[in-house]
């Protein structure tokens, strides 16, 4: 949590405020996948949204970017075998779609995250986190359930 006057959630530390909550947690490599691209794709969107990494700017910056650069591309990798179709295709769309916002995902994003008017952007990654999670309790029950159903199961109540 960040803010000064303004209880600002911080970006993709949802489930450390749920364990100090004692709230559960949905544990999903799908929704990691996703978020853990969404996050490299913020950071590359924000490093060229404050104009860093040019020629003029430190070398460390342009390491930075080439580190977050080769991020994003093996976390859009694992997002592709995480996530089940026919949400894969829509996330993929969703991510090069934003991809090509440039700067501009992370300015939208910066400003949701301080209370500022939500984006057609902003909404399609809300919606597609909910889709996600959706899809990751679908697949749970009926996981659970196929448990529940086989005798020979020792965890079966």
């Amino acid at each position: 949590v960040s803010g000064v006057d303004t209880l600002l959630a911080l970006p993709f530390h949802d489930n450390t405020w749920l364990e100090k909550m004692g709230l559960p947690l949905l544990e999903s490599p799908s929704i990691r996948s996703f978020e853990l691209l969404i996050n490299a794709l913020l950071e590359v969107s924000a490093i060229s949204a404050f104009k860093c990494a040019t020629e003029e700017r430190s070398q460390l910056e342009c390491l930075a970017l080439s580190k977050s650069q080769a991020e994003f591309e093996i976390a859009k990798t694992e997002v592709q075998y995480a996530i089940l179709m026919p949400l894969r295709n829509e996330v993929i769309k969703f991510i090069d779609s934003m991809s090509e916002m440039g700067p501009n995902f992370a300015i939208e994003f910066w400003q949701h995250m301080h209370g500022k008017e939500i984006t057609e952007a902003i909404v399609m990654l809300n919606d597609l986190k909910f889709k996600l999670i959706e899809a990751n309790k679908f697949v749970a029950r009926d996981t659970q359930s196929k448990l529940n159903a086989n005798p020979t199961n020792p965890g079966r109540r």
